[in-house]
């Protein structure tokens, strides 16, 4: 802070002050972006690779499947209760994980 005369002048220099790296995020937001990213891979290359090709993967896919399917359906929400939560901002992992699932789902749909 400079004070010249009755003005005072508060300089401020910020150097990335506002951005996050990955060690700032909570831990649950890594593990459910971690989530995210894992059952989004699944599903995709479940809809692109023959996993029946060898007997092994297919029934490790189709053992698999359920808790996939289920973790595809609460991960979102669980997404939107911690936005709701922090807040929405564009440097939150939830948003990010709940973008990469609605991605995963119009590919999947498509």
């Amino acid at each position: 802070m400079v004070r010249t005369g009755n003005v005072e002048i508060t300089a401020r220099i910020i150097f990335m002050s506002n951005k996050q790296g990955l060690l700032d995020y909570s831990h649950t937001d890594k593990i459910v972006f971690a989530l995210s990213l894992f059952v989004s891979l699944f599903w995709y290359l479940g809809q692109h690779i023959n996993v029946y090709r060898l007997g092994a993967v297919g029934a490790i896919f189709e053992l698999a499947s359920l808790p996939m399917l289920a973790l595809f359906i609460a991960l979102p929400i669980v997404c939107i209760l911690l936005l709701v939560k922090k807040g929405i901002s564009f440097t939150s992992l939830p948003l990010y994980s709940l973008l990469l699932l609605l991605g995963a789902f119009l590919l999947i749909a498509l």
